[in-house]
Parts: C-alpha cells; sequence; structure tokens
C-alpha cells in the first residue's frame, strides 16, 4: 500500500468516525448547557451531569469499546 492510499484510507476512517461520533451524539441528546473556566460542558442522555466535550468522546469510545 502507497503512502497515499494509506492517507485516504486514514481519511476515510476518520470520516466514518466523527459520522458516527455525531449520530451518537443526537442520539444520546447531547447538549451545551454551559460555559466555564474549565471550557464548554455538556449533558448528555437527559442526565444532569456535565462533561466536556473530551469526557462525551471517552464515554462514545467505551460504548464502542475502541
Amino acid at each position: 500500500m502507497t503512502t497515499k492510499e494509506t492517507i485516504e484510507m486514514n481519511v476515510k476512517i476518520c470520516e466514518m468516525f466523527a459520522i458516527e461520533f455525531a449520530e451518537w451524539c443526537i442520539e444520546w441528546r447531547v447538549e451545551f448547557v454551559d460555559d466555564t473556566r474549565q471550557g464548554m460542558l455538556y449533558t448528555y442522555g437527559g442526565m444532569y451531569q456535565k462533561y466536556t466535550m473530551n469526557e462525551i468522546l471517552e464515554i462514545y469510545k467505551k460504548g464502542k469499546v475502541l
């Protein structure tokens, strides 16, 4: 596999991951709730606990076993 083919394959994987994550965010009702000194915070699944986007991504990845 050439470098160009590897890059193209990685781009497709990243696009697929981004779309799946966006769909998961819609399904789990990820919503912006607050902008604090720690950064923007979100809730998901109708819960009131606040998370950073990195924490939301980690929750998604654990659910997908990544």
